[in-house]
């Protein structure tokens, strides 16, 4: 053999060498790997529960910050929306309540849709022998106010709040509520109407109409009202769902 050929063997020595010692390298690595697998795992889980520990108070920062999101926004967290106008709305039915007020200025007048809706009840219960009379509808901001006003200078401010709402939260200034009574002027808007035809016949029918009860029986933690079997909300299409479910607005809508 001369002495190239035996530079030749040793170099592809030195090559074999090379790769056995990387492979062994590389095979040692991998046992390494498994074998500290466990540990790695543990650190995975305690980085993940870490992770999850900041995500959660993440969170809280978030839900506390949710509210004050969604009034920027003209939002409600129960899903309602308040329009440019400041007046709420939930499943596109405008919400006047002690929660949800209008604004001052937000005077719309009778609605026209709801008095149409009045006036052909009024006809069909004509024809059956019942005379209804809405002796109350819409009234401005500065009305409300008088009104209430003067009912919690004769009878106190919790007294009056069971049965006048104060300015601005006054279903009335939507144009859209309608007191509702019979020919006999002494009964309205007083707990004597309460049984007579009038008001039994607007319980059962008010509803195929488009209108509700507002405030019924039985639901004054609801509404924070106390009965009046006289005062009756148009709605619309939604009226008899609503009648059907038993259920007053509030609950209707989960506001």
């Amino acid at each position: 053999m001369n002495d190239n050929e035996v530079s030749n063997v040793k170099g592809k020595v030195a090559i074999i060498l090379l790769l056995v010692i990387a492979l062994g390298g590389l095979g040692f690595g991998v046992v390494y790997f498994f074998l500290n697998q466990p540990e790695t795992d543990k650190n995975v889980a305690t980085a993940t529960a870490a992770n999850s520990s900041d995500n959660n108070q993440v969170s809280t920062q978030n839900n506390v910050n949710f509210s004050e999101l969604f009034a920027e926004l003209g939002l409600d967290n129960n899903g309602g929306e308040t329009n440019a106008s400041g007046v709420f709305y939930k499943d596109g039915i405008l919400v006047a309540s002690k929660t949800y007020c209008l604004p001052s200025d937000y005077a719309p007048g009778e609605s026209w849709e709801a008095r149409s809706a009045f006036e052909s009840m009024a006809e069909d219960a004509r024809n059956q022998g019942i005379e209804l009379t809405a002796f109350s509808t819409y009234r401005d901001y500065a009305t409300q106010e008088r009104i209430y006003n003067r009912y919690v200078q004769a009878d106190g401010q919790a007294a009056a709040d069971r049965y006048s709402a104060k300015p601005g939260c006054s279903e009335h200034q939507t144009g859209l509520a309608f007191d509702i009574g019979g020919p006999d002027s002494s009964r309205w808007a007083e707990t004597t109407f309460d049984g007579t035809r009038e008001a039994v016949w607007l319980e059962q029918n008010a509803h195929k109409y488009g209108f509700i009860m507002r405030y019924p029986q039985g639901k004054e933690h609801i509404t924070g009202y106390m009965p009046e079997s006289w005062h009756y909300r148009y709605i619309g299409s939604q009226a008899t769902d609503i009648y059907n479910s038993g259920l007053t607005l509030e609950e209707y809508l989960g506001i």
